[in-house]
């Protein structure tokens, strides 16, 4: 059971890395993004209702961002880096599932 734990524990981290993929420092707008949505939730959870005027804000932004990013894309080469990146997270994750998945049925057959 012990080793189950350490397996999903790796599935976890697949799936954190996969969120830096998608939304990486690297890149200025996409790290203003998930500081914006990491805010955003926080503000939510944290407030609810309450949150509104704040949330209004960084919808704003974000707005600001994708608005930006229209008007000035990334270039041809920078986005297929970014595929890159994100599909090589994925099948890291698709990875780390399945593994998870066989490890959990091994477990429930010996049961």
């Amino acid at each position: 059971m012990d080793a189950l734990a350490v397996t999903y524990d790796q599935v976890a981290g697949r799936w954190g890395a996969l969120c830096d993929a998608l939304l990486p420092a690297s890149i200025p707008a996409l790290a203003e993004t998930r500081a914006l949505l990491d805010r955003r939730r926080a503000c939510f959870h944290d407030r609810g209702a309450e949150a509104r005027a704040e949330l209004v804000e960084i919808d704003a932004r974000l707005a600001a961002i994708e608005a930006a990013a229209a008007e000035d894309p990334m270039s041809a080469d920078d986005a297929d880096a970014l595929y890159q990146t994100i599909a090589t997270a994925v099948r890291a994750v698709h990875l780390a599932e399945s593994e998870a998945t066989a490890a959990l049925e091994r477990l429930a057959d010996a049961a």
